[in-house]
């Protein structure tokens, strides 16, 4: 092995000869330099009339140059001054950027597409940063792989240590650990599940070494090399410059066998307001393509009982899968199945940030979410809830294609054809949980006097000691004035209620180079019987590591965007009490939203995404629409996400909190309670390696008894859980 001061000693010297066949003196710091080739590689110097060049093993390159591979060619570039390395496949391009401070040192890789391979050396006073159009990559001291898809989706492998991932959309974080994979998409939509090894990008060295020895690891078929041999700087032999050549392709994933993924985790949670034990178990499993997450939950009462309910029909295994897929969101091809989080199809008008998860543990929604490419044309489908395809529930389609250049129309399509069947209904007899006084009885629905006996075969129904329903012959009735306010039942048998929603979009690339991109759009949106609103124009931007969104909206009476959205199914569908008729009402989603929307409306829609000095990001947006004719009528809307750095707070692993409410009647900055306001936070301390105290808060609201608010009892729901979480 070489010793520092021989590297020092060969780097000056390749130094030298470098700058001797350039020819000139460079006026700007050299970065890196070219330290692998293969095929035809070209690097953009920093300045505006500057032409390509093409790159040559030692070639260096300065802050702001640009770089890109072609077809069937690969570059390996070293960072001299910290020794780490960088990979980039095939048809990748990337910027080069230095930023120094007086209290630390950042690099920036500004990926606009492409797969690059980084082993970052630990630093002391600086960090890097891999920056796409979606995402932020914070690391000091890792390896990982990134993939950056042109439509919009980032992919990123851990393969040693630990990166912090941002989503510039959503200001949503995640860590991302080897052997785990993160998607960010533009979306604002962010996953992590164990990696999958046949998705893990080929090593170029590795691929290098197969074609020079003729034949694949592994004993596969001999391939036929067309692409030009690999070039190798003089300094590639000292080991602290290049990779081992023993260097692993994996993930370093999962320690289980076959690449199987587990993490396990024990604590409380409330359910139904009862207090339970839970156990928990989440196994991954890859099947080649094929991924398989279940998330299998064990509740037990004081008294150690199981809660059955959980575990009582063939139907609850379905409710097992936590996720089930076929690729990856990057491929022509890509299906999922289980927990969907931040679903945005179209501009967001329509459906915006769904998510089918929002009432979990609680209510356990397995949904399918997918894409097809054909050519110019993207086909993509949503299915809320595979319990509800009878009925059938939220579904949506959308299609999108490529006019000419960069033009792009689609048209979407929202239906829920059973608003009803948000209604919990366990022993399946038509009435609705919450109004049933036997919710597992399906013979049995309504007690009015609350004796625990059925009004069908109570023979005093209103309990005030007299006989009404005698269910013996020889005993008389003597209830002289009859039964007094019997409950009315409902049924929803053979009834439902369906709401549609469909629209056009168009969107337009404006501008876009290595730092910004900006994005010109419009959308019309109708929904059924109702009205229909539009947005235009709207803009979207990306400046760096912020994100920016404005739109001018427009509505007609009976209509707000964004009707699809997070708290969707909490609002979808409502029971609320009316004591003169001694009877339930159905409130649905439109009655509460659009009824409501008298005059037509005109306003803004806006949002934003920051990091803010690498400390927390946050992202928020905030509508307020307007009525044109009634200056008393105004509906307004708040999101906001704060996630906390965990490098700065000693043993905390996850922080973050949220806060939403949406058409709002009165200030949201009021911060009053509502059906639509929706909060909460995560927090995870680190006890040890691979042991997490996670604490999950989920606060909503529903209005049971139809007064307007939210104050009473039991219209707060709360979702807690304390748990520990092991992963293996």
């Amino acid at each position: 092995m070489l010793s520092n001061r021989t590297t020092s000693i060969l780097f000056s010297l390749l130094l030298s000869v470098a700058l001797a066949g350039n020819g000139i003196a460079q006026n700007v710091d050299q970065a890196a330099l070219a330290l692998k080739k293969r095929g035809e590689v070209f690097r953009k110097p920093a300045g505006v009339n500057t032409t390509d060049e093409q790159v040559e093993v030692g070639s260096w390159f300065s802050d702001f140059d640009s770089v890109r591979t072609e077809a069937a060619s690969f570059l390996a570039i070293l960072f001299t001054d910290d020794k780490s390395i960088l990979k980039m496949k095939e048809n990748t391009r990337l910027t080069i950027q230095g930023n120094t401070t007086p209290s630390q040192k950042i690099r920036q890789i500004r990926i606009n597409r492409g797969s690059i391979k980084t082993k970052i050396s630990p630093q002391i006073d600086g960090k890097y940063e891999i920056i796409s159009p979606v995402s932020v990559a914070s690391v000091k001291g890792t390896e990982f792989w990134v993939t950056v898809d042109p439509s919009g989706t980032d992919t990123f492998i851990g393969l040693e240590g630990t990166v912090e991932i941002l989503n510039i959309e959503s200001g949503q974080t995640m860590l991302l650990s080897a052997g785990m994979t993160i998607t960010s998409s533009w979306t604002g939509t962010m996953n992590i599940n164990p990696t999958d090894p046949a998705t893990i990008p080929s090593d170029p060295d590795t691929e290098q070494q197969q074609q020079q020895g003729g034949q694949q690891q592994g004993g596969d078929s001999p391939q036929d090399d067309q692409s030009t041999p690999t070039d190798q700087a003089p300094a590639q032999q000292s080991p602290t410059q290049t990779p081992s050549q023993s260097e692993p392709q994996s993930g370093g994933g999962s320690k289980l066998p076959g690449g199987i993924g587990m993490s396990a985790s024990v604590g409380a949670a409330v359910l139904d307001g009862q207090v339970y034990n839970q156990i928990s178990l989440r196994p991954d499993i890859p099947i080649g393509p094929f991924a398989i997450g279940l998330d299998l939950n064990f509740y037990f009462d004081a008294d150690g009982n199981l809660r059955e309910e959980d575990w009582d029909e063939p139907l609850d295994a379905i409710d097992k899968i936590f996720y089930l897929r076929y690729n990856n969101p990057e491929d022509p091809f890509y299906i999922r199945a289980g927990g969907l989080l931040g679903v945005t199809m179209g501009q967001g008008l329509i459906m915006d940030n769904y998510s089918n998860t929002i009432e979990y543990p609680q209510v356990r929604r397995v949904g399918v979410f997918g894409h097809k490419e054909f050519g110019k044309f993207r086909l993509q489908g949503l299915v809320a809830n595979l319990r509800e395809l009878s009925n059938p529930g939220l579904m949506g389609i959308r299609g999108t294609y490529n006019v000419i250049g960069k033009l792009k129309i689609g048209a979407t399509a929202i239906y829920d054809g059973d608003q009803f069947a948000g209604l919990p209904d366990r022993d399946g007899d038509h009435v609705p949980d919450a109004v049933d006084d036997f919710p597992d009885n399906a013979d049995w629905s309504v007690d009015t006097d609350g004796d625990g006996i059925a009004d069908m075969v109570d023979p005093d129904r209103d309990g005030n000691g007299y006989t009404d329903n005698t269910q013996d012959p020889r005993i008389p009735n003597n209830d002289l004035d009859g039964p007094l306010n019997l409950k009315n039942a409902l049924s929803l048998k053979d009834t439902s209620n369906s709401s549609a929603i469909y629209g056009a979009d168009i969107e337009y690339p404006v501008f876009s180079n290595d730092l910004i991109a900006i994005t010109a759009y419009g959308e019309f949106a109708k929904i059924q019987e109702f009205g229909s609103g539009f947005a235009l124009p709207g803009v979207r931007a990306t400046i760096g590591p912020v994100f920016l969104k404005l739109e001018f909206r427009q509505y007609t009476k009976e209509f707000l965007g964004n009707y699809y959205d997070r708290t969707y199914d909490i609002e979808r569908v409502n029971l609320t009490w009316d004591d003169s008729s001694n009877s339930v009402n159905i409130e649905t989603r439109e009655d509460l939203l659009l009824k409501p929307v008298t005059e037509p409306l005109s306003g803004v829609f806006g949002g934003a995404a920051i990091d803010l000095l690498d400390m927390f990001t946050l992202s928020a947006s905030y509508s307020r629409m307007k009525s044109t004719g009634d200056d008393t009528l105004t509906f307004e809307s708040l999101y906001g996400d704060l996630s906390i750095n965990p490098v700065f707070i000693p043993k905390v692993n996850k922080a973050s909190l949220f806060y939403q409410q949406t058409n709002n009647l009165n200030s949201v900055f009021d911060f009053e309670k509502t059906s639509s306001t929706l909060f909460g936070y995560l927090i995870g301390y680190e006890i040890a390696p691979s042991v997490t105290l996670q604490i999950r808060s989920q606060q909503t609201y529903v209005d049971r008894n139809g007064d307007g608010d939210v104050e009473d009892e039991g219209e707060t729901i709360k979702l807690t859980s304390i748990e520990t979480v092991f992963t293996f």
